[in-house]
């Protein structure tokens, strides 16, 4: 159609538009065939960059290329900041707060536990070493006794 009236010597947008309802009098598709038309550069545009791109092997090509990485963490942590100003993260703020909490009693918890727990090690080992130097110094004397007897 665009072509048709360029060749035919129609180049005013108003004239091409006027045409195009001419030619398609339903309001609806002569809506979609004007942007078409009028977008033609654009679309020209896009499939020159379509035909100019990488396509899958722009993997391995930006693989190593520090600016692409630069992009993505930007882009990464935009899309994170995007996410914790969202409202759903305001009530899920609560959630993780109550955890957080929880995580750091059971940690204190654990620590205090863990101090009780050597506290009574080391007790233990004293009553051991106690019991072991008493029973076998008796069991020494009696051994030396036995000896001696006769």
């Amino acid at each position: 159609m665009g072509l048709r009236l360029l060749s035919a010597g129609v180049s005013n947008p108003n004239d091409v538009n006027a045409q195009i309802r001419r030619d398609f009098p339903s309001g609806r598709a002569a809506d979609v065939v004007s942007k078409i038309v009028s977008q033609k550069e654009s679309f020209a545009n896009d499939a020159k960059l379509y035909n100019e791109a990488q396509g899958l092997n722009a993997i391995g090509n930006n693989q190593f290329d520090p600016f692409v990485a630069l992009n993505s963490l930007q882009t990464s942590l935009s899309n994170f900041a995007g996410t914790l100003t969202s409202p759903a993260m305001q009530s899920a703020a609560g959630v993780l707060s109550s955890m957080a909490s929880s995580l750091g009693s059971w940690a204190r918890n654990w620590r205090i536990f863990s101090k009780i727990i050597r506290s009574w090690r080391k007790a233990l080992r004293a009553a051991r070493f106690a019991a072991g130097t008493i029973g076998g110094g008796s069991r020494i004397d009696v051994a030396a006794s036995r000896r001696t007897s006769p």
